[in-house]
């Protein structure tokens, strides 16, 4: 009896009160618009830190980098979150939309706001400062300790080394064919 009792007032009001829902919306987007509350930041400023120093502080349009899960793209305005950061590289395109340096992230967390993203990152290496035959040396390290039978292994501490070594590897690769390219 209630609900029959709500539906006929529902109606009785809507027949003495028509209601265009599409012209509210219409007219509220329209008033958004003339106040200018629908703007985006044109930059991000971008911020690297590690325990030992500051790494980067540069104004972006696109930030890429490795989540603990997957890959993170990230553009001005993006929506506010806190992530923990795996191993891998990150990449940012500059205000005139070159492609910058590539860094070797090794784990950390990231704080993502509208304008800004800050990187805590237990160690960043710009590809310019990745010594390769160091990175090469240390993976062959990495390989030869997994492929070892010794039931004593840290199997976790051997596997982040060994994708670290790789990722160090890949950046310092990555710049130096584009060094060979620019040529």
């Amino acid at each position: 009896m209630c609900r029959a009792w709500r539906e006929s007032r529902r109606a009785e009001r809507d027949a003495r009160h028509p209601v265009d829902h599409k012209l509210e919306v219409d007219a509220v987007v329209r008033e958004l618009h003339q106040v200018d509350l629908i703007k985006l930041p044109d930059a991000i400023e971008l911020v690297i830190v590690t325990p030992e120093k500051q790494l980067l502080r540069e104004k972006a349009v696109e930030v890429q980098m490795p989540g603990e899960n997957g890959y993170l793209g990230i553009l001005p305005g993006h929506a506010p979150l806190m992530t923990e950061l795996g191993i891998g590289e990150l990449s940012y395109h500059d205000k005139g939309g070159k492609e910058s340096t590539h860094i070797a992230i090794v784990r950390g967390f990231a704080e993502v706001l509208g304008d800004r993203v800050t990187v805590l990152a237990e160690t960043a290496e710009r590809a310019e400062e990745i010594d390769l035959q160091r990175a090469k040396d240390a993976l062959a390290r990495a390989e030869k300790r997994l492929a070892s039978n010794d039931p004593n292994i840290d199997w976790d501490r051997a596997n982040i080394a060994l994708q670290r070594a790789l990722i160090r590897i890949q950046v310092a690769t990555k710049r130096r064919s584009a060094l060979v390219a620019g040529s």
